[in-house]
């Protein structure tokens, strides 16, 4: 309805503007023709008085025309001013309920979310971020956040943080947050950053919390379970193993050649039973946090030429093309022997079992600054494209490997990430299918 008076008003004001200088031109016409029949008027150069009629007649017609063509401009311009009026007031009005329904989706979501300023301080908490810390909006406002995190892990948490301020986001970092009733809770943490608007607060980044503390209490009966299990398993494998020794030994009377056939393969099976219930056990232990470290000056050299020995068999029976080159200036590092001769077993069995015969394996130990690197690269199968973001998933397994080699785990480099995290450092990989696979594990010295 308002449209349709604004497009008749246009019309109205349009031919107004046509009759008002259409009148104009006719005063003028009737006064020139006043003059002329005086004789109070005459052009220059024109003598002749049809000719100055004429002339006078025609500039008429161009005036009647200018104002057609003024009336029809001015038509013109009212209407895409009113059309202009009205596009800018619908875009208006969808802004407006775009708006306010991005706000009733940010602050209703069962997600929490934070906007996080510059300096670290909360704004508009939406009302599940409100749920998980305990607080209302007027208490939670202007909080900084690093006050709800556990102190062992402000550090990094500062420097996740920094990420950000830099416009690198991170995402599903597992920690700890403090709750106002002093409860402690597990969640995912995620963040990236966005550009301020102009005329509000600067806002660094957008957080999200999941709560996972149900879930981290499940996984922490399931390894219990595990680890009791384990435990249970340990006395009578170790039992079957003593008396499988004791028969082989033939103290207790000789056997048949088919007997002793038999009896190392009841060997050979408990001795693969107590290699999984020791990694279950390692497991438990590793994310119970009850597996104790035991720092002391270690030779990795020594350590990891000790794992080749193990593997000596296995590495002759396939003719491998071995590369060495360990770092001379790497003296003793203060490690966990024990932790970290179970990365190099990892490693190194891995590279073994899945790399063909004539295959190469290159193992490297530097030093870099406050940092030791271990490399241990090979030419195997290599790992699918569409797998390698679940490599260090526990109890995973490639498609390729699996069809290989039945036997396995899937928990080798989940224990060798762990290991490596525990010791403050990082592992990475690059792998192409059917080419081989190179590990990096960078550890402080």
């Amino acid at each position: 309805m308002e449209e349709s008076k604004k497009s008749v008003a246009a019309i109205i004001v349009s031919v107004l503007a046509f009759i008002f200088f259409g009148s104009l031109l006719a005063i003028a016409w009737n006064v020139a023709q006043g003059l002329f029949a005086e004789g109070g008027l005459e052009i220059v150069a024109l003598k002749n008085t049809n000719l100055e009629e004429s002339l006078l007649f025609y500039l008429f017609l161009v005036g009647i025309v200018a104002d057609v063509f003024f009336s029809l401009f001015l038509f013109l311009l009212l209407t895409t001013y009113r059309q202009a009026g009205f596009l800018a007031s619908r875009m208006t009005r969808d802004l407006l309920a775009s708006r306010e329904m991005f706000l009733q989706l940010y602050n209703n979501s069962p997600v929490p979310y934070l906007l996080i300023s510059k300096d670290s301080k909360i704004n508009l908490p939406n009302k599940a971020a409100l749920r998980l810390f305990g607080l209302s909006a007027q208490e939670l406002e202007d909080q900084n956040l690093l006050d709800f995190f556990l102190a062992d892990d402000l550090d990094h948490v500062q420097t996740l943080l920094s990420r950000v301020k830099n416009g690198v986001p991170f995402h599903e970092e597992e920690l700890q947050i403090v709750r106002s009733d002093g409860t402690v809770r597990w969640v995912i943490f995620s963040m990236f950053s966005f550009k301020s608007v102009p005329g509000k607060k600067y806002k660094s980044g957008l957080a999200t919390f999941v709560d996972i503390t149900e879930r981290k209490e499940i996984e922490k009966v399931k390894t219990e379970f595990v680890s009791l299990a384990a435990h249970q398993l340990r006395t009578p494998l170790s039992a079957i193993k003593w008396y499988t020794e004791l028969l082989a030994s033939k103290d207790v009377g000789g056997l048949t050649p088919e007997q002793e056939k038999y009896l190392e393969k009841v060997y050979a099976g408990n001795e693969r039973m107590i290699d999984l219930v020791n990694t279950f056990l390692n497991v438990s232990r590793l994310e119970l946090g009850t597996l104790a470290v035991d720092i002391k000056p270690t030779d990795v050299v020594e350590l990891m030429e000790s794992v080749f020995e193990e593997l000596e068999v296995q590495i002759q029976e396939k003719y491998f093309k071995l590369h060495k080159e360990y770092d001379e200036n790497i003296a003793l590092v203060n490690t966990d022997p024990k932790l970290l001769r179970m990365v190099f077993q990892n490693l190194l069995s891995n590279a073994v079992k899945y790399t063909p015969k004539g295959g190469e394996l290159r193992v490297e130990i530097k030093k870099r600054g406050s940092e030791f690197h271990i490399i241990v690269e090979d030419s195997g199968l290599g790992i699918p494209k569409n797998q390698q973001d679940k490599i260090f998933t526990k109890l995973f397994r490639a498609d390729n490997a699996r069809a290989l080699e039945t036997k396995g785990t899937g928990l080798g480099l989940y224990i060798v990430k762990m290991i490596v995290e525990k010791f403050g450092g990082s592992i990475s990989f690059t792998s192409e299918p059917n080419k081989g696979t190179t590990f990096k594990a960078v550890l402080p010295l």
